[in-house]
């Protein structure tokens, strides 16, 4: 170790030998010089120190006193049990205060062990050179030490005090939480006198009771209070199990999630805590403690941590909005011909209903309206469209993606095996990629011609056109792939999509956890003006569409604001949507029929393919990333998978687009079993 290092913590060692106080400065500036070694050197710098108090051990005894004063003169109530747990604020509250912190720190008293733990671990990186620091470093330079294990200290000291104290305030939330309303909808069983979350605090009262008043009492993990207690909190937690399973079929809210993430917290947190008062001789000396250091300081490091919060409480919500959709994602992969051939037409017919939208879209801009009411009428033309086109059942090339990448992830969340998982889904990839490319040639096929038509259908009937040959040549140079924002606006446009797709999750767990369709057969006034069955099949028909109504409706009135907000703002954004382009290009290009070029045309062709391409790519790419994370999925095999689509690729490239190339690249739905 260089010299340089060694002299500074010279100086440390003897100014804490010379100070008989319970400042904590000395440990401050300690920290500091660990720190300053990062994540690389923090280990060698730990162990430095080690040696120093090895060779003087006067300064070892200095350090350990001091270290005693200074926990002697902190409590850990609050450290023990809220530092790392979410609170009982609502995650907008909880947002709110944490944005607050960030910019006025919260204080807290001088003897509150937090403010010590803010003092020693400044900095939000200081949990990684403290992670970066093995068991055995910190074991060495704690036996160095000679401080003792927390379940080898007498019952009476202060720290074992406020250790039993942070168990009892643990359990007794962890009896409040499990009776909460919204877990006993859940599980009515609950509110029995046996239930697990109100039998723990009972046993632990007596436990503990039992552990400060009893001589020779059994601190071992056999004894007979503590494995009861045990049993008690894996019921607890085969509870939380039950919620987490049936997520699916109750529905999730943000409150009902949080109530489950703070329940698992406080369990491992009082698990931690008993486990630190239980003897574990078998153990490496400061295992649990070194464990809930690190715990301590990166929950403190993270306390303000908004990326973290979101993290926490959209997990299970996230998982909710994406497990509707995967449910329907087969619906969007063709596995036959017959299949590809009726994708076209449904495509066909979404084209068809596009081409109307943009007539109307034009003769809307012809009114002139103010630009807010321009924007509201363009979203309710649009609106209408999408919600026409569910109904009708036709398909829109773009509307598929958040569907397919909750299937892929769902996939993966069932396919344990990653080299099992990537040969499984290099063929479904063939499958996407032909069954995209025919809705998209579905809806080009007859967005362009039928554009066309009716532009030139209008020309007929009236003797004009239908758009002046400025604005045709204005609406062909919109799309052009490398001389316009055309590719930026279509990310944009894949940006809507896959929000909308979150919506519609949104709206489908709504009607569950909610019961919408069991309130609509409620209302009064629809029971007395509908036939029983009329209600039925109408809630019926609420509950298996308000998600997909929801989405269209939203995705309408994002298409139609944003050029509005972009006005409005003064920012270059705009929305570009494959079929709208194509059906586009077929009103512009009856306009110039006779100036317009072979060359134009064909490289608006490849603006609309691009247009397209990032439509899908933008709302793909964004859906599997949180479909993936909401399942909390690891899956690091990307380069395998993208070796095994290409192997695939080169084997049989029309199988990317059209059926074909054997039953290898077929991915074959189970069949279904025939009722007896």
């Amino acid at each position: 170790m260089a010299k340089d290092q060694i002299i500074p913590l010279t100086e440390l060692l003897e100014k804490i030998g010379k100070e008989d106080t319970s400042n904590p400065r000395p440990l401050i500036d300690l920290v500091n010089w660990l720190r300053a070694g990062g994540t690389g050197k923090a280990a060698d710098r730990l162990r430095l120190l080690t040696i120093e108090l090895q060779k003087k051990s006067w300064h070892s005894h200095a350090l350990t006193d001091l270290m005693g004063r200074v926990v002697g003169k902190h409590s850990f109530l609050r450290l023990f049990t809220e530092s790392g747990l979410m609170n009982e604020d609502p995650f907008f509250t909880q947002a709110k205060n944490r944005l607050f912190n960030h910019i006025l720190p919260a204080v807290y008293d001088d003897n509150d062990a937090v403010n010590l733990f803010n003092l020693l671990f400044s900095r939000k990186t200081d949990w990684k050179w403290v992670h970066s620091i093995p068991d055995e470093d910190w074991q060495a330079f704690l036996a160095q030490l000679e401080v003792k294990e927390i379940f080898q200290l007498p019952r009476n000291h202060p720290l074992v005090l406020q250790l039993l104290n942070s168990i009892q305030i643990l359990s007794l939330r962890i009896t409040a939480l499990g009776i909460k309303r919204e877990i006993l909808e859940k599980l009515p069983q609950l509110e029995e006198f046996d239930s697990p979350f109100m039998a723990q605090n009972s046993e632990t009262t007596i436990y503990l009771q039992k552990y400060q008043q009893e001589e020779g009492f059994d601190q071992s993990m056999e004894n007979r209070d503590f494995l009861h207690i045990q049993v008690m909190l894996d019921q607890c937690e085969e509870y939380i199990d039950v919620i987490r399973r049936n997520k699916t079929t109750w529905g999730v809210t943000l409150k009902l999630t949080n109530f489950v993430i703070r329940l698992r917290q406080h369990l491992q947190r009082l698990r931690l805590l008993y486990h630190l008062i239980t003897t574990h001789d078998e153990e490496p000396p400061f295992e649990t403690e070194i464990k809930f250091l690190r715990e301590l300081v990166k929950a403190e490091n993270e306390k303000n941590s908004l990326s973290l919060l979101l993290k926490e409480n959209f997990s299970l919500l996230a998982y909710q909005v994406t497990e509707h959709a995967s449910q329907t994602g087969e619906e969007y992969i063709t596995t036959t011909p017959k299949e590809y051939f009726t994708m076209f037409k449904k495509a066909f017919g979404g084209g068809i209903i596009v081409a109307y939208l943009v007539i109307f879209k034009i003769a809307i801009s012809s009114w002139k309206l103010p630009l807010l009411f321009e924007a509201l009428v363009y979203s309710i033309n649009y609106s209408i469209g999408f919600v026409l086109i569910h109904i009708t059942h036709s398909k829109l090339a773009t509307k598929q993606p958040a569907m397919i990448a909750s299937h892929l992830a769902r996939i993966l969340d069932e396919e344990k095996d990653g080299q099992v998982a990537a040969k499984r889904l290099a063929p479904l990839i063939v499958q996407i990629s032909r069954s995209q490319f025919v809705a998209l040639l579905g809806n080009i096929s007859a967005g362009i011609p039928l554009g066309f038509f009716l532009a030139w259908l209008w020309q007929l009937g009236t003797g004009a056109s239908y758009i002046s040959e400025t604005k045709a040549i204005g609406m062909i140079n919109e799309i052009h792939p490398w001389q316009s924002l055309a590719l930026w606006f279509a990310g944009l446009t894949g940006i809507w999509l896959y929000i909308s797709g979150l919506i519609s999750g949104y709206f489908d767990n709504l009607c569950i956890y909610a019961r919408i369709p069991e309130r609509i057969r409620r209302i009064e006034f629809l029971r007395n003006r509908m036939p029983p069955k009329m209600l039925i099949k109408f809630s019926n028909y609420i509950e298996d569409n308000l998600g997909p109504l929801a989405d269209n409706i939203y995705f309408g009135f994002f298409l139609g604001c944003t050029t509005a907000v972009g006005i409005m703002l003064g920012l270059p954004i705009d929305t570009l949507h494959v079929t709208f382009s194509a059906a586009g290009f077929g009103v512009a290009a009856m306009t110039t029929m006779d100036s317009i070029t072979l060359n134009t045309v064909m490289i608006s062709l490849v603006g609309i393919v691009g247009i397209g391409l990032m439509n899908f790519s933008v709302s793909f790419g964004l859906s599997i990333v949180t479909a993936i994370r909401s399942r909390q999925v690891k899956f690091r095999l990307w380069r395998q998978l993208f070796k095994e689509v290409l192997l695939l690729f080169l084997r049989n490239p029309i199988a990317f687009f059209i059926p074909g190339g054997g039953g290898r690249f077929i991915f074959k739905r189970p069949p279904e079993k025939k009722q007896s």
